[in-house]
């Protein structure tokens, strides 16, 4: 019986210990406490799977009726008034969606007039090829860009890097790459540097600049934590993952 109701009370205590930091109703607290099993089981259940796959669902069915609702209304505000800044709506919400020809189509015919050299544009643009893996056209674009000090720092920058190494030139994908590796700031970016070492045979380098980066994720406040805290999760797994590939090869 003791081998039992050890495990019984840690499962009641988890239970009213989520059930206050969730706010749950008061019925839970009474079916947990006097029908312990059952109502820890029942608990378990609608928080962590019934309640939760119903939210996931109700999510992904409202992103899908949303998504194609906003597409509609700007399809419509477009036909209405065919101005660049409601071609440019329709564009970007074609691209979160994924359309990214139907997203370069409209960030192309917007390229005209005073937006014809508008580096905005030009970079959403750039983004839009990339994902469609129109690479020589991305490389055009990017080309174009490559004198902006904005352009520099930018999630395109690592899309042209890319899309040079896709297309056979690695040597110059790996100077763009190199170009935004400025230390304690564009993680995301030296972290994209890191996967094209690793990807281009240089796992050693790959491995110091990982080092680098650890090393100044140690320094970082809290705060600093915060805003990189994805890039910081990529790194650790990165930095797993060289150490997985070492003990592989010895």
């Amino acid at each position: 019986m003791l081998k039992l109701f050890y495990p019984l009370l840690v499962l009641q205590g988890f239970c009213l210990w989520h059930a206050y930091k969730s706010n749950a109703g008061q019925k839970w607290y009474w079916l947990i406490v006097f029908l312990p099993y059952v109502g820890c089981f029942l608990y378990l259940y609608d928080a962590f799977y019934s309640r939760r796959t119903v939210e996931v669902i109700g999510e992904e069915l409202k992103s899908v009726v949303n998504s194609n609702y906003k597409i509609e209304q700007l399809e419509k505000a477009l036909k209405f008034s065919s101005n660049v800044k409601n071609r440019m709506n329709l564009a970007d919400a074609y691209a979160e969606i994924g359309r990214y020809k139907d997203a370069i189509a409209q960030y192309e015919e917007s390229r005209e007039g005073y937006m014809a050299d508008d580096e905005q544009l030009s970079r959403k643009l750039l983004g839009a090829l990339f994902l469609d893996k129109q690479y020589d056209r991305c490389i055009e674009i990017g080309k174009q860009l490559s004198g902006s000090k904005s352009f520099r720092n930018s999630d395109q920058h690592m899309d042209l890097a890319w899309a040079l190494h896709y297309q056979g030139q690695t040597d110059e994908s790996y100077k763009h790459f190199a170009d935004m590796d400025r230390e304690f700031s564009n993680y995301d970016h030296r972290y994209a540097f890191c996967r094209f070492l690793i990807a281009t045979g240089k796992a050693e380098e790959a491995k110091q600049k990982a080092d680098v980066l650890m090393a100044e994720i140690e320094m970082m406040k809290s705060n600093e934590r915060r805003v990189n805290r994805s890039a910081i999760d990529e790194i650790k797994n990165l930095v797993r993952e060289i150490a997985a590939m070492k003990t592989q090869q010895q």
